[in-house]
């Protein structure tokens, strides 16, 4: 599917085809599933991010995040994640996403992390809100 963006063989060190894709619009909820449905791992490079919703959603569709290791992620307390310097040089960055894609390790952090994201329904958010309110009313 080069069509989605530029085939780049000669990076892709025997991982298989790797394409750069650059998306210039707002996505659908239908489009980004579709997105989040062909990823194989997700990159959260911001060292902190008072959520980083990306790592949910790339959960929920069974692909496992890498965070900053010394960054503050909220959703990574929530989910498993993969902790690397993303501030590191390029190349060994690289080196170190490689070897996490090799590693047979990231499906199991994957499936803990798809487990846990999808725990949480409409119904047990309602349950958690009831209560941490009813924890907070105060009698008279």
């Amino acid at each position: 599917q080069a069509e989605d963006g530029i085939r780049d063989q000669p990076r892709s060190r025997g991982l298989g085809d790797v394409y750069k894709r650059q998306i210039e619009h707002f996505l659908s909820p239908e489009e980004l599933g579709e997105l989040f449905s062909e990823t194989i791992l997700n990159i959260h490079p911001p060292t902190h991010d008072a959520f980083g919703m990306t790592i949910v959603e790339s959960a929920a569709f069974g692909a496992p995040s890498v965070v900053h290791h010394a960054g503050a992620v909220g959703a990574s307390e929530l989910l498993q994640t993969i902790g690397v310097d993303v501030e590191a040089p390029t190349r060994e960055f690289a080196d170190k996403i490689e070897e996490i894609l090799l590693d047979a390790r990231t499906r199991v952090v994957a499936e803990n992390a798809h487990s846990k994201a999808l725990e949480w329904d409409e119904a047990s958010f309602g349950h958690a809100v009831f209560d941490f309110l009813f924890s907070h009313i105060r009698n008279p």
